[in-house]
């Protein structure tokens, strides 16, 4: 339990950094002065580095020891938390962020590989994974409020010096009470596949933020397109690939990565628009906006814990069912009670399936391959994000210059279709997940 407790404190962090700038777009605009694309770029450049890195850090923590890699990343982390505090520019914000994407693409998958040699067994790891799952959900959900809080008394660099107490207590438990495993035999390494995966995932990135800004340039999302078409190719036919495409071949791992990528898509991207909407259409406050958020990471922590009893077949279709029923409530009422309570829905079903989701992507894979799946379980949950901001940030931008009064609620709807979507999906196959005991 002890060592379960350092690696949830080692977690914390990056957890919190996703989502922490929610209510500091206005503060970014105002005292930095950066422009509502650059604002995008900050929010996003994070999940989008993590989704190539995480390919290289996953599977090299199981080559020179999970916990190695764990405080490499422990002290970059805190290290690049210190440059974004004090960048003096949106560029400079943007480098930092990228520099912690990097350091987070070292801790999460080590994090959860190392639950996965700890607890070999289903049911330990079960609970394991729920902890895990409670802190990443719980802390995605914190980081408006935490970020409200500091912003209310603070300028807008405290939203990263926040993380550096955490990172250094977390940094001396793990050296002190974490073991290094054995590390597997080195494998031969290459850079071409890091590369084509940043350069296809911006490409297609940058071309939906600009058609939504009035754009018409196609061409990176060609190249982009491309350069992961050729990434897919060389991982297939690779003898040490950078990621085992071969663990796809797991249905339970499938289904597990598209019920972390969906709802991470959605809650992010949609979060991202809610702090803007509670500070600049409702005339909230940073404080009062965090207030206000504050039952949506309450239910997620809690819900993630119950994740994992009820096993993917029926924490997804329950959890994305609440979920859905939230997003519509946001579109149809502003009633401040009404929010909330909408609110504790959204969190509720995303913590569930979080924890769910996760289980099934580390249960999919063999034991030897713990780093990949870790690494497979951080790409999808980092895409999903990715994703989320740009997409939503984008559809949002187009319904605004386009004059929708109620833009929005269109987005609110908008989330609310796929949840259901993929919850009625594992609903109806759900005979096919039995193999995943319910704990």
């Amino acid at each position: 339990m002890t060592r379960l407790a350092v690696v949830a404190a080692c977690l914390l962090p990056t957890a919190l950094d996703l989502t922490i700038l929610t209510l500091a777009v206005p503060s970014l605009i105002r005292q930095l002065g950066a422009s509502p694309r650059e604002v995008l770029w900050i929010a996003d450049i994070y999940s989008l580095l993590m989704v190539s890195m995480v390919l290289v850090t996953g599977p090299f923590g199981d080559r020179i020891g999970h916990k190695r890699l764990l405080l490499n990343g422990l002290v970059i982390f805190g290290l690049a938390s210190v440059c974004c505090a004090f960048a003096s520019s949106p560029a400079l914000l943007i480098a930092g962020r990228a520099l912690l994407a990097v350091a987070a693409s070292m801790i999460i998958p080590a994090t959860l590989a190392i639950i996965r040699q700890i607890y070999p067994g289903d049911r330990e790891r079960g609970f394991a994974i729920g902890v895990w799952s409670a802190v990443n959900a719980g802390g995605a959900a914190l980081g408006p409020v935490v970020g409200g809080l500091l912003l209310e008394h603070f300028w807008w660099g405290s939203v990263f010096l926040v993380s550096v107490p955490f990172v250094v207590v977390a940094l001396a438990a793990a050296a002190l009470v974490l073991v290094n495993e054995p590390a597997a035999a080195p494998e031969p390494w290459e850079p071409a596949s890091p590369l084509l995966v940043v350069a296809g995932v911006i490409g297609v990135i940058y071309t939906v933020k600009d058609l939504a800004h009035g754009g018409t340039v196609v061409l990176p999302a060609i190249l982009g397109a491309g350069c992961l078409f050729l990434f897919v190719r060389r991982q297939l036919r690779a003898e040490h690939p950078m990621l085992d495409l071969t663990l796809f071949r797991s249905p339970l791992l499938r289904a597990g990565v598209t019920t972390v990528v969906v709802p991470v898509l959605v809650v992010v991207g949609f979060e991202l628009l809610l702090g803007q909407h509670l500070q600049l259409a409702l005339g909230m406050s940073p404080w009062e906006a965090a207030v206000f958020l504050l039952p949506m990471p309450l239910a997620a922590f809690f819900a993630a814990l119950c994740g994992g009893a009820l096993g993917l077949r029926f924490a997804v279709p329950l959890g994305l069912g609440a979920a859905a029923v939230g997003y519509a409530g946001l579109a149809a009422s502003a009633d401040h009670v009404v929010m909330s309570v909408c609110l504790v829905l959204i969190g509720g079903g995303y913590g569930m399936v979080q924890t769910a989701a996760s289980d099934a992507i580390m249960s999919g894979a063999p034991p030897e391959r713990a780093g990949s799946a870790a690494a497979v379980e951080s790409v999808s949950y980092e895409l999903g994000a990715g994703l989320g901001v740009a997409l939503l940030g984008s559809l949002m931008g187009a319904l605004t210059m386009a004059g929708f009064a109620d833009g929005f609620r269109v987005v609110a709807v908008v989330c609310a279709v796929p949840l259901l979507l993929v919850g009625g999906y594992v609903l109806l196959r759900r005979s096919r997940y039995a193999a995943m005991p319910s704990r």
